[in-house]
């Protein structure tokens, strides 16, 4: 038989996996909805400015700024930035075979929290659902107020 008779699929290499996606995507869809995605930046009290380095014209400046553009602003200390819409990007792989890396343990103490941020993120459409044959693991790191994570991949 020669190789123009075969129909020949392509290959992906799955590192050894584990259940946690797909227990975490059932999770997640059952939630009730999250009432404060975005919590409504306080103004009011926002520090603005920098002592000895803007002038009060500047502060107010960036004040009416602020106010004007109130509706995009948010006061979450992981507050989601507003997704990029209608962009494409298209990643050129050279015809590498698709990577599936195995999810990494979330610490017990951090599951809340990464919980809570991936709902967010979900909620507000920054990240879907993927059933890709190209995986890469979350971590986890801490920001530098010591209390809130960030996500970062792990390519």
């Amino acid at each position: 038989m020669e190789v123009t008779d075969v129909e020949v699929e392509a290959t992906v290499f799955f590192h050894e996996g584990s259940e946690l996606l797909s227990d975490l995507k059932d999770q997640l869809a059952a939630l009730p909805e999250l009432k404060d995605l975005s919590p409504i930046a306080d103004l009011d009290n926002a520090n603005i400015g920098e002592p000895d380095e803007t002038t009060q014209e500047m502060d107010t400046k960036v004040r009416a700024i602020s106010e004007k553009h109130h509706s995009i602003l948010v006061g979450d200390g992981n507050a989601v930035p507003t997704p990029a819409r209608r962009v494409v990007c298209d990643l050129d792989v050279n015809g590498t075979k698709p990577i599936a890396q195995r999810s990494k343990q979330v610490p017990h103490h951090h599951l809340q929290k990464v919980y809570d941020l991936l709902k967010k993120l979900l909620e507000t459409k920054l990240i879907e659902y993927s059933d890709s044959e190209w995986a890469s693991p979350i971590v986890i790191v801490m920001k530098n107020n010591g209390v809130d994570i960030r996500l970062c991949i792990d390519y």
